[in-house]
């Protein structure tokens, strides 16, 4: 019986459990057997959901999976539930506009994130705890919670004038926030002065790989190919193409 320890929330563990049960189900364990990697994990479940050929007949099944994710999450897996379901929503045929939309909301409305402001707030205390902190699982959530942030700025953006949200967010709130995430050292801005708080190249590392897997999944935006002469990625692209995308 498939059953998750909900006092670890959604810790990798769990969610390699999850994944590995949505494939089995899904007939995809047979060419999954040696992937142990969290980000493997994702990426997998990304790149079979992009074949045409999706499985018929499985909202059931993703609907049982949606609840088992909406129970056991925190505020810093909300990432994790949008990078799990999007690919999965795409496998059961279920409509992936429908999903963002309730999904984000309530992953959102429990933890009172209503506004910018609300979430620039989290965002700025996070990056000044993940500065002191040497403790690896806290180094890890609070990463978390960080690319969390920008996922649902980005997110939340396309609900922007409803009656549920103000976060009076435009092309120029996704330009600060997706700069001063992917260059703080390049754009001065309010996002670029909380990343340079973290000031420790492993620390930022980890939270860049999961933005660049949030972009791939959510958005299909590979951020190796938006490089400059530089060749330095061109963030200020990357920021319009998410604009049109969310539009």
């Amino acid at each position: 019986m498939f059953s998750i320890n909900i006092n670890y929330g959604l810790n990798d563990s769990n969610i390699v459990r999850i994944i590995n049960f949505c494939l089995l189900k899904l007939e995809f364990n047979n060419q999954n057997k040696k992937i142990t990697n969290l980000n493997t994990f994702y990426s997998f479940l990304y790149s079979i959901s992009r074949d045409e050929n999706n499985i018929k007949d499985k909202e059931e099944f993703f609907y049982r999976i949606e609840k088992i994710l909406l129970k056991k999450y925190h505020k810093h897996d909300i990432w994790k539930v949008i990078v799990i379901l999007i690919p999965l929503s795409r496998l059961c045929n279920v409509d992936i506009g429908y999903l963002i939309g309730t999904n984000i909301i309530k992953l959102s409305k429990k933890y009172n994130l209503e506004t910018e402001r609300d979430i620039y707030n989290i965002l700025n205390l996070a990056t000044q705890k993940l500065k002191v902190t040497d403790n690896d699982y806290e180094i890890d959530k609070l990463s978390d919670l960080i690319v969390t942030c920008i996922l649902l700025v980005l997110e939340l953006s396309s609900f922007n004038g409803r009656k549920e949200f103000d976060l009076n967010c435009s092309e120029n709130t996704i330009l600060i926030w997706l700069t001063g995430y992917g260059n703080y050292l390049k754009y001065d801005n309010k996002i670029s002065s909380c990343m340079e708080i973290i000031n420790c190249g492993y620390k930022y590392d980890e939270i860049m790989d999961k933005l660049f897997l949030i972009l791939k999944v959510v958005y299909d935006i590979e951020v190796e190919n938006y490089k400059d002469i530089n060749e330095e990625f061109n963030w200020e692209r990357i920021s319009e193409e998410i604009f049109l995308r969310i539009l």
